[in-house]
């Protein structure tokens, strides 16, 4: 299996490893003691209040407040697993699971039928080679990869691509201001 247990769980839950949208970078320095991982600064007029890390599955967006820094998205990039296979052993002591490849989108959706029904998902259409889902009870959207084009090689058709928890402010803008307009598909 590719990870579609968690997957699932991340898209239900909207947290992953504990971590989720408006906790601090200490819970993130807690919950991934050990991942190494790339900090940037924002640049421009956000260089003071953006904070971006890289911890090669997840990538993690910060906002300042007053002298902390809370998270406002994080993003599961489940399709790095496909180039990376160092990902895969450096995450399994720490999400409980081997990933052999990016989680198969159509095994993902079974298992999450089961916690949070269809009916309780949105559907964002396509946006160029990906189906877009929606989870307006956790914040999540889920980007699942429909082209099998070589310029998104080694990816196959109807792999989970990414899963992005975001804060609901950001949700309330990005999915409306993305995503409400695509053209509806059959979820």
């Amino acid at each position: 299996m590719g990870g579609e247990e968690f997957a699932a769980r991340v898209a239900s839950s909207g947290t992953v490893l504990g971590l989720s949208a408006g906790v601090p970078t200490a819970e993130f320095d807690a919950a991934l003691a050990g991942i190494e991982y790339l900090e940037e600064p924002g640049t421009g007029r956000r260089k003071s209040s953006i904070l971006r890390r890289d911890y090669g599955l997840l990538e993690a967006t910060f906002r300042k407040d007053g002298a902390d820094w809370r998270c406002d998205s994080i993003i599961v990039e489940f399709h790095r697993l496909l180039t990376d296979n160092k990902l895969t052993f450096e995450w399994e002591p720490i999400v409980g699971e081997r990933f052999s490849t990016a989680p198969r989108w159509d095994v993902v959706e079974k298992i999450l039928t089961e916690v949070a029904p269809p009916e309780s998902w949105v559907s964002g259409g396509c946006d160029n080679d990906f189906r877009l889902f929606g989870f307006p009870n956790s914040y999540v959207m889920a980007h699942v990869l429909v082209s099998d084009e070589e310029s998104l090689d080694p990816g196959d058709p109807d792999q989970l691509w990414s899963l992005e928890i975001l804060s609901p402010s950001s949700w309330s803008s990005m999915w409306d201001a993305r995503y409400r307009s695509s053209p509806a598909i059959n979820v």
